[in-house]
């Protein structure tokens, strides 16, 4: 439901080649050479007319070509060869490369360098065809691309120094709570050290798109409205963690009267994150996590980084695996649960932790396994289905 209120962000840069790591291609890419330029040799030897270059022919040496040489000896008529290194251009006249094990050298004093053929080459051996790889202008990178190295090692052959991008959605992030100080500042046992915003901020730059932070509000609606007014300036999209339950302490719906914002619902039938909400400030999509760790990291797995897929113009499916279970569990509850757990030789366990305020287990956790609602209780070795987490997430 929430895909259907995301728009993919407008506009797009031109940044150069070494910054598109990771970023998404704003419009297809044409190559603007061919590749190889010219026919060139693929391995060291001589190039020669294989007419002329049967076993134990003698062929006299008339030149050499190097790679990158503007200038190319011809083949005269004669059994002639020019010798020539790997990715250098061949005379028009060969038709092989008689490579350096398959001959050898011969020099005669004032009569220049002769190779004597010790195995007749093929037609065509050991020759790159210009445009093998690639020609002038065809399409090779597809619009809506997110570029891997792979990719950007491309472009460059291609001949490209700068590449259109699709500009990276801005994500603004906002924690509240009277408790919450920034970490190493924690004092005494009111405050407690936030990584919430941390956490997001580092999801959101791993899913492709600007953070920025707004200053942790207090439990007042002031300061609570004041924080949403600031991070909706410039925003694509807004992450809220903590103020989502209906608790006295809890400003969230006065806010959203307050902007005139259209709340989408405002409970999820799921664990940890029941006090999930969903928001439109006009057109920003506004996310309203729990104001626990692992309450906020799952939401963000599940709900917050395909919607940035979805604004990138990417695929926004999130890819699930089936997995044995490395020991038997209950049935499930009137919730869904994505529970914290261990891919360990092809099996999951689940962690018997799963405290949603804890850490830990969260730091621990490679994948989270999916028990639905109402699910019936499992064995140990039956399937069940596992959402893997990225070794940077």
């Amino acid at each position: 439901m929430m895909l259907n209120y995301c728009e993919p962000a407008l506009g797009s840069e031109i940044l150069p080649i070494d910054s598109c790591l990771g970023r998404v291609l704003a419009q297809n890419l044409l190559s603007l050479v061919a590749h190889p330029p010219r026919r060139i040799s693929a391995m060291d030897g001589y190039a020669v007319r294989t007419s002329q270059a049967s076993k134990g022919e003698y062929l006299h040496v008339v030149g050499i070509s190097p790679a990158g040489a503007e200038n190319v000896p011809k083949l005269c008529d004669g059994k002639h060869a020019v010798q020539i290194f790997t990715g250098g251009a061949l005379p028009q006249q060969a038709d092989a490369i008689l490579i350096d094990e398959k001959c050898s050298s011969i020099n005669v004093e004032n009569n220049g360098d002769r190779i004597r053929v010790l195995e007749k080459p093929k037609v065509g051996q050991y020759i790159r065809a210009r445009g093998a790889d690639f020609l002038e202008d065809e399409c090779l990178l597809q619009k809506n691309k997110l570029l891997s190295v792979r990719d950007i090692t491309l472009a460059a052959t291609m001949n490209h120094a700068w590449l259109n991008v699709r500009r990276k959605p801005v994500v603004a992030i906002i924690a509240s709570g009277d408790e919450l100080a920034q970490p190493g500042e924690a004092r005494g046992d009111k405050e407690i050290a936030a990584a919430n915003s941390l956490m997001l901020s580092l999801l959101i730059k791993n899913f492709g798109a600007n953070a920025r932070i707004v200053p942790f509000a207090k439990d007042s609606l002031v300061s609570l409205k004041d924080a949403f007014l600031n991070a909706l300036q410039g925003a694509d999209l807004l992450v809220a963690s903590g103020g989502a339950s209906k608790s006295n302490a809890d400003w969230i719906d006065e806010v959203i009267k307050e902007l005139k914002i259209k709340e989408i619902f405002s409970e999820l039938a799921m664990r940890p994150g029941k006090p999930t909400r969903f928001a439109l400030a006009e057109r920003i999509p506004i996310l309203v996590l729990p104001g626990n760790p692992a309450s906020v990291y799952v939401g963000a797995m599940v709900f917050l980084q395909p919607m940035i897929r979805k604004m990138l113009s990417l695929t926004h499916s999130i890819p699930q695996q089936q997995y044995p279970l490395a020991s038997a569990i209950d049935k499930g509850g009137a919730r869904s649960h994505y529970m914290r757990a261990w891919i360990r030789n092809g099996e999951v366990k689940i962690f018997n932790d799963q405290e949603s305020a804890h850490t830990l287990t969260l730091a621990r956790a490679n994948c989270l396994a999916l028990q639905p609602a109402f699910a019936p209780a499992k064995k140990k070795g039956e399937s069940i289905e596992v959402l893997e987490i990225n070794a940077l997430n």
